[in-house]
């Protein structure tokens, strides 16, 4: 089923279920699985949706403010960073007074760590229901590859949010640090630990470098994505799909860390 399906599925059954106004963008979000940019990307708003569902009926109320100035701020510290971002900024592009954020939110930094908090839970979440029993360190490996990868399309914002405070941290990104970060290193550093010790990975592999390394491959593919002069430097007739790069990153990371047969690199 694909993204789009699953929203309107899903916001079908909510606004069947709840009312209009009981039902926030969020919400269809969270049950669909999908960010909310996603929603916005495919049917602009939560009143076009229910328009799109229900066109017999008329939508009561349109987006609230408080989403309005959620999505506004999204969007504003994806492209620009906190520090670069104003209140006055963010009132305009959500089309409310500045007062409203204070309402709401209390300021700006509140603003964002509901935006960051939101972010990092909603690929945290992602990252646990995936999880399996798994056989060995490789899958571990397979499966971060896979679901940070689908993770880092459909939590575009979130990942470029991230990508800003890993180069200008601010305080409240510490506490998102803990909340997504530091588990994923640690599931990957502890599966590379486990590989070299049962002698499945190179013993020479330094695990943190490792991990880094490989978080970096994954997250630069969104920070290059769609830049032409990447490409013409590159002579490429046309940009990389996501799928072939994630092949190509798997391909290399499994290879430069399996023990091949004849007891050298694979």
């Amino acid at each position: 089923m694909t993204a789009e399906e699953r929203i309107v599925m899903v916001a079908r059954e909510l606004f069947l279920n709840h009312g209009y106004e009981s039902v926030s963008l969020r919400d269809i979000a969270k049950e669909a699985d999908v960010a909310p940019s996603a929603i916005s990307y495919y049917f602009g708003s939560k009143q076009e949706l229910y328009e799109e569902l229900f066109p017999d009926k008329a939508a009561e109320e349109p987006t609230s403010v408080q989403e309005k100035i959620e999505y506004a701020a999204l969007s504003l510290f994806a492209d620009m960073g906190y520090e670069r971002v104003t209140i006055r900024d963010i009132s305009r592009k959500a089309g409310v007074n500045s007062a409203s954020i204070s309402y709401y939110f209390g300021g700006k930094m509140n603003l964002y760590m509901t935006i960051l908090r939101v972010g990092a839970e909603r690929i945290k979440e992602r990252l646990e229901r995936q999880k399996c029993h798994f056989r060995n360190p490789q899958d571990v490996i397979h499966y971060h590859i896979q679901a940070l990868g689908e993770l880092l399309v459909m939590y575009p914002e979130a990942i470029r949010i991230m990508q800003w405070e890993l180069v200008n941290p601010t305080e409240p990104f510490k506490e998102i640090w803990n909340t997504l970060y530091r588990p994923l290193f640690s599931d990957i550093y502890c599966a590379l630990e486990e590989g070299i010790s049962r002698g499945i990975f190179r013993k020479e592999i330094n695990p943190r470098c490792a991990c880094i390394l490989f978080i970096n491959m994954i997250f630069n593919f969104f920070t290059i994505k769609g830049n032409q002069m990447i490409d013409g430097i590159m002579g490429i007739g046309e940009s990389i799909s996501q799928e072939d790069y994630f092949k190509e990153v798997e391909d290399l990371v499994m290879n430069g860390i399996l023990i091949a047969e004849d007891g050298g690199m694979k």
